[in-house]
Formats: structure tokens, sequence, C-alpha cells
């Protein structure tokens, strides 16, 4: 992170600042931009500081990846959101799994988890424990169906962790 011309934060939902390592809403605010200061600017997106400096000896602070955007959420019927900090994390333990992945929610809330096996290789056993870690994470209150898929369809470039109702069709 350049830190002389951009700060950047990760808070909690509550605005509270998050120490270093821990997953929340990114904010900025813009040093170098006189004419139009951004301070404290939500940019939407889920991501973490590294506590751990570069390897390369520069002592400037260290993002993550972002992992989502706070908007990207599956609802259960009794009202719990699950954020994309931890849908963005389902395959974390399991990095040579899955090349990518996409979640699908009904408005019967029902879920279609599709993936792309990493190398053609099968990967049923750990899709199986992602599809009970997200169901236990639901309160077993959605329906979750995984669907192997050849390729994932990127959106104006981009490829979004959820769709939401007819964006969702799981076929």
């Amino acid at each position: 992170i350049m830190e002389d011309v951009v700060y950047i934060e990760v808070l909690d939902e509550r605005n509270a600042p998050l120490p270093e390592g821990s997953w929340g809403k990114i904010v900025i605010t813009d040093l170098h931009n006189r004419a139009f200061p951004l301070i404290r600017y939500e940019i939407g997106d889920y991501g973490r500081l590294l506590p751990e400096r570069c390897a390369c000896g520069v002592g400037l602070k260290r993002m993550d990846a972002v992992k989502g955007r706070r908007t990207d959420v599956i609802r259960t019927p009794s009202g719990k959101a699950i954020y994309a900090d931890f849908l963005a994390a389902l395959f974390d333990q399991y990095p040579n799994a899955v090349k990518s992945y996409q979640l699908g929610q009904q408005e019967d809330y029902s879920v279609a988890l599709r993936y792309v096996p990493m190398n053609g290789k099968s990967v049923l056993p750990v899709v199986n424990a992602v599809v009970q870690n997200l169901a236990a994470e639901a309160n077993h209150e959605i329906s979750i169906q995984a669907l192997e898929v050849r390729s994932i369809e990127a959106v104006n470039g981009k490829t979004p962790l959820i769709l939401q109702d007819d964006q969702a069709n799981p076929v």
C-alpha cells in the first residue's frame, strides 16, 4: 500500500477499526487529491490488511486480495445474512480443488453452488464438505445443490460471487 498517497482501513459493521489480519469492509482516505478528497470512503469491498510486511524489505503495509463485495450476501428464511467474507473463503482450505465457483440464490432461499474443478479431477468429497459447512453457517435453513460446470461466465469483465433470483437458475 502506498501509504504516502492513501490511507486504508478495515472496519467492522459498526465502523470500528479491525486489527491487521481481520476481514472487514475496506474504507480509503485519499491523501493526494486536494480538489476532491475522499475521506473514509467505503469502496464496497471486503478485505484485510496483512500483519507481516513484504519480504523485500520495504516497510509499507500490505493488503490481501479482496474477498468480494459487501453486497454479496446469502439470506436465510429467518433473516440471517451470510456475507461475502465467509462466502469468498468457502474453498480456502482446499486451494487445489476448484478453479472458480459461484453461488446462486432463488426466491425460495435455495442455493446452487456452481464450481469448476481444478484440472478436471474429482473433487466431490471437498465440495460435499464445503456444502456442509455452508449449510451449518445457514443454520440448515436452506437447500444447497452443488453443480459441476465447465466454466463460470464473467459479466462486464467480472465474475460475480453471488447471483440472485432469475440470474441464479441452476440449470
